[in-house]
């Protein structure tokens, strides 16, 4: 059920409308976003219990949003209505810019009394903390989740391995990025390393304030890096930080700070070959992560096949059995490379036998951000590697500017070649699968990455 029902207009918002989605779904939220939150059936009829069952509501005022809501029959107009009319608890996220038209139609003219939390594209991350500060919470007791040691709050364990979330900025614009991260402690003096991808990598030195403040500085270790900055982490609970980070960013050439959120790194779980009897809970990953119908029983018979190199991986959580994520893999010739490539041509591949396919990697719900993803990738190369395998591709969607497991292949080394936009769209309409952020059909763009 969701807590959380995202309304904005298509045109202008859609990109905030992502990013707040999956925001919230980081911070333990189930929000419902239209893009990915629609079964069949009608679609107005779905809008409307999902609204209603919500708790909260969240109203993206993007740039003229407001203006077509003289229309009776405007769904961002019903939407509002409905929410004010179940008394959800409503909290609006107003755009630079964004003015109120004149004449709002009396069944939502209470809106500009609301208080608004302004924000624009630098900004809204920073926002979203005060969004999740004013949202309601449902109480879920039978909803699965990673199962973690506990600790008290006076015996956090603060040395191990985290996955760390940290603003940056790319092409102009605020993406999130994860990188790993180790940190040590000696009697509160904290000392670590953090990495993204094989060329940029920082110490971290901080000590540990109190039971629940952490402060310090980062410094790049290439001597031709001269990135250095701060850092203040709060205590949130056994398994996760969060706070901010400023500095002077190198690549951009320019003072930059933001959000930075550590995740203390999932463990509880092994990496196997999956069997047949696994395949149920493969596709009902895949459904919900990636379409549903776009990984089918078909396709994953293939990695039981002894004649195809097709190979199926799982992570399963250990103390409950349950497949919690999978990597899909296959070595390719260079010919079957161009035709995934739709003429992009691989020129520092064109003498390798085969080539190492990375297909597909997904994790279950409620099991994203924590370090699986990256265990697969790197189990999923390691076995190619052994089959005498040195040169990588891999093909990622690309979403809104966010790419799905962007961060976790450049970590594991490889590095963007090229985006086709629209990669998906004849396949997704001759196969009917359901981009979980598209639709029917799936506009995403397809990157490129390649390792050698």
């Amino acid at each position: 059920m969701f807590d959380t029902f995202i309304s904005y207009r298509r045109v202008g918002g859609s990109s905030t409308a992502a990013r707040v989605h999956d925001y919230l779904k980081l911070k333990g939220y189930n929000p419902f976003y239209d893009i990915t939150g629609m079964g069949p059936g009608r679609f107005d009829e779905q809008l409307r219990s999902h609204l209603i069952a919500s708790l909260n509501f969240v109203l993206i005022l993007s740039k003229g949003a407001l203006d077509r809501c003289s229309d009776e029959e405007d769904w961002v107009r019903k939407e509002i209505s409905t929410a004010l009319k179940h008394n959800l608890n409503i909290v609006v996220l107003k755009e630079e810019g964004f003015e109120y038209p004149d004449n709002l139609p009396e069944e939502i003219n209470v809106l500009p009394m609301i208080q608004a939390i302004d924000f624009d594209d630098a900004t809204l991350f920073a926002r979203l903390d005060i969004v999740c500060n004013m949202l309601q919470h449902r109480r879920e007791h039978n909803k699965e989740r990673p199962i973690y040691s506990t600790h008290n709050r006076k015996t956090f364990k603060i040395a191990d391995e985290y996955v760390s979330y940290y603003e940056d900025i790319e092409n102009g614009h605020v993406v999130m990025r994860r990188a790993p991260v180790v940190l040590r402690n000696f009697f509160g003096r904290i000392t670590g390393r953090t990495w993204f991808g094989a060329k940029q990598s920082w110490r971290i030195r901080a000590h540990l304030y109190g039971k629940r403040r952490l402060a310090g500085t980062y410094f790049a270790e290439s001597s031709i890096d001269d990135g250095i900055g701060t850092f203040f982490l709060t205590i949130v609970d056994a398994n996760t930080m969060e706070g901010f980070w400023s500095g002077y960013d190198n690549e951009n050439n320019t003072l930059t700070s933001g959000k930075y959120i550590f995740k203390r790194k999932y463990k509880n779980f092994t990496i196997r070959k999956a069997t047949v009897a696994d395949f149920a809970a493969v596709i009902k990953i895949a459904d919900s992560q990636l379409g549903k119908g776009y990984l089918t029983k078909e396709r994953l018979q293939k990695a039981m096949d002894k004649s195809t190199s097709d190979e199926l991986l799982i992570a399963v959580q250990t103390s409950t059995n349950t497949v919690v994520g999978f990597s899909l893999f296959k070595h390719i010739s260079h010919e079957e490379a161009l035709k995934l490539g739709k003429g992009y041509t691989f020129r520092n591949m064109v003498f390798e036998e085969k080539i190492g396919y990375l297909a597909t990697v997904a994790t279950k719900e409620g099991f994203t951000g924590l370090g699986i993803a990256t265990v697969l990738v790197d189990k999923s190369l390691e076995n190619m590697k052994d089959n005498g395998i040195t040169h990588f591709i891999s093909t990622a969607w690309k979403h809104y500017g966010v790419i799905n497991i962007g961060s976790v292949l450049e970590n594991a080394g490889f590095r963007k070649e090229e985006e086709i936009p629209n990669y998906w769209y004849d396949a997704s309409i001759k196969e009917k699968f359901q981009c979980p952020h598209c639709g029917n059909p799936c506009t995403c763009s397809c990157v490129i990455y390649t390792k050698i």
